[in-house]
């Protein structure tokens, strides 16, 4: 008996372990820039090579009007099956009805397509809108168990981050609103998306955190060194921010060496460890220029709404006096 519990611990664990690197290289796929169809096929593979009960899946997406859906990825599927949506429908329904954000479930409810006996399905939601769900399928009635309804639902959290880069992304590219030098949000566009973000916290009782970066002495290396180093120096500057910080985050040049940084459902803890680590980074690194490499030195301040503020400009202003409290 000891020998068997030990046999099936090695193999419990084993599971465990393939399904945090199926995690590991979504996240990073999705960090990596690339097109929500392949990360949403990547993280649905994944998912399925976790769970090998399924032989069929796909993520549906909410378009346009109200209860329309769209398929993002899928396999097994014949396309016709697909194409009659009233099956997505209802199986939309019982993920936002019987299932929280939180949790994943069986949905025993929905009329599935080709034979299909057994469906487990998550939601997928980024900060309180409904994105769509995640659900993987199979011929046979008790195909899957709790264990694979709760594997499902990480993925699904992958997948909803997938979707809301993406639709971050759509919205930066049609206002037009990036920063030439960097690549970032310019001051406007950081503006009109984090009041939305603002707006979207109070409204579902979510945390919410700012965070104001500054690098110190810019004019001063301009001064020295010409305005063409202290260029390439807020380039790297950007770029790292980039790196440490999530897909979902919004990020923000909004003066000529200053960073604002949006950290969605984070509270105020949280959000002054990201900062500190992410000051760390900036002052850690050495940063290429036509003068050699160089360090800079970094103050930053964060706020979070959890201390009762009323606007993103209030957020700001609070960002920015803790800034310079401890600069």
């Amino acid at each position: 008996m000891e020998e068997g519990g030990s046999v099936n611990l090695r193999l419990a664990l084993a599971r465990k372990t393939t399904q945090l690197d199926a995690l590991n290289d979504s996240m990073l796929e999705i960090l990596a820039g690339l097109k929500q169809g392949e990360v949403l096929g990547h993280v649905l593979a994944s998912a399925a090579a976790c769970i090998p009960a399924a032989d069929s899946g796909l993520v549906a997406l909410a378009e346009g009007s109200v209860g329309s859906l769209n398929v993002g990825a899928s396999y097994g599927f014949d396309p016709q099956d697909i194409e009659r949506s009233s099956w997505l429908k209802s199986l939309a329904n019982d993920a936002d009805k019987e299932h929280s954000p939180e949790t994943s479930g069986q949905a025993s409810g929905a009329p599935l397509p080709g034979g299909r006996r057994a469906v487990t399905v998550s939601a997928l939601e980024g900060s309180g809108k409904k994105l769509g769900f995640f659900g993987l399928f199979s011929i046979f009635p008790d195909a899957f168990t709790e264990r694979d309804s709760q594997v499902l639902h990480d993925f699904a959290t992958v997948a909803s981050l997938a979707v809301r880069d993406a639709q971050l992304l759509a919205e930066i590219e049609s206002l037009g609103v990036s920063d030439p030098l960097t690549g970032l949000l310019n001051r406007q566009g950081f503006n009109e998306l984090a009041e939305r973000e603002f707006k979207r916290a109070c409204r579902f009782g979510q945390p919410l955190a700012l965070l104001k970066i500054e690098v110190d002495e810019l004019k001063t290396i301009n001064d020295r060194y010409g305005r063409a180093v202290g260029d390439q120096l807020l380039r790297g500057v950007g770029r790292r921010l980039q790196h440490q910080l999530r897909a979902v985050d919004l990020i923000g040049r909004c003066g000529p060496g200053v960073f604002h940084v949006v950290l969605a459902e984070t509270t105020a803890g949280k959000a002054a460890w990201v900062m500190n680590r992410i000051r760390r980074s900036l002052m850690d690194a050495q940063y290429e220029t036509r003068r050699g490499e160089m360090k800079i030195s970094v103050s930053a301040g964060v706020a979070s709404l959890e201390q009762g503020c009323s606007s993103i400009t209030q957020l700001v202003e609070w960002a920015d006096l803790a800034r310079l409290k401890h600069s």
